[in-house]
């Protein structure tokens, strides 16, 4: 157990990391987090993957509305979206975001690009209208870290550390990652679309994480393939690398030798 002296160094050390580092990039991440979860409802209709517009879509649309009227302003979300956007296969259509405003039957309060120059949407949000979202973001991340050091505190910096179990992973959980880009391996979809790249990554980096990842995944592939009598086009397996930008740790069979 540390000593009164040197526990009071890390308290202090622990807050200043807390203030000088971890809060401005805190905020900057919450300032964008809705943005992208708000915006990804829309992402498989603008780049031509859904011929109609979700009603999950029009609903979060609406929402970015609200923030870029009352707290975010829209030069950000601007920002924010072309962050998300840019670089992405297939790209946005710009017919499909006119398309966007008229089934959804909205103002659009904020520009949607993946090129334009976000300092021409000008920010509608005042100084005296109330606190911002990084206002707001601050005082949650500085509260964290008065838990954070109230917790320590408490614990006496105890350098024990409790056993935890090494990472697994079962077929059910792959099939929840995988069937999102089930449509597109078997040819029934044009393109992956956002939910399934953003699956498979996670799936592919919970894979790296086991010992025996890359075999386990390849099987339990195989026997999501069995129950939903499901044929992968070749073409497509090398295509889902290529659009979602992301290297397989695992291979995508119906029938190889997984053990190798």
């Amino acid at each position: 157990m540390a000593r009164p002296g040197v526990r009071i160094l890390l308290v202090v050390a622990i807050l200043a990391t807390c203030w000088g580092q971890w809060l401005p990039a805190a905020v900057a991440f919450n300032r964008c987090q809705y943005v992208y979860e708000y915006f990804s409802y829309c992402i498989d209709f603008l780049v031509g993957c859904q011929l109609v517009v979700p009603r999950q879509c029009c609903s979060h649309v609406r929402k970015l509305n609200f923030l870029a009227k009352h707290m975010l302003g829209p030069r950000l979300i601007c920002n924010c979206i072309e962050a998300m956007v840019k670089g992405m296969e297939p790209p946005l259509i710009a017919y499909n975001i006119y398309a966007l405003t008229l089934e959804c039957s909205i103002h659009l309060s904020f520009p949607i690009s993946s090129s334009m120059d976000c300092s021409k949407a000008h920010s509608l949000l005042k100084p005296t209208e109330g606190p911002t979202m990084a206002q707001f973001s601050s005082r949650l991340i500085q509260y964290l870290c008065l838990l954070l050091i109230v917790v320590l505190l408490l614990m006496g910096f105890s350098s024990s550390s409790t056993a935890t179990e090494s990472p697994s992973i079962i077929c059910s959980d792959v099939f929840g990652y995988f069937r999102k880009c089930i449509g597109f391996l078997t040819g029934i979809k044009p393109c992956p679309g956002y939910a399934c790249c953003i699956s498979i990554s996670e799936l592919n980096e919970k894979t790296q994480q086991l010992q025996d990842g890359p075999k386990t995944v390849c099987q339990c592939i195989e026997d999501v393939s069995y129950v939903t009598k499901s044929i992968y086009n070749f073409s497509r397996i090398h295509q889902l690398n290529t659009i979602c930008q992301k290297h397989l740790s695992f291979p995508i069979s119906i029938a190889m030798n997984c053990s190798k």
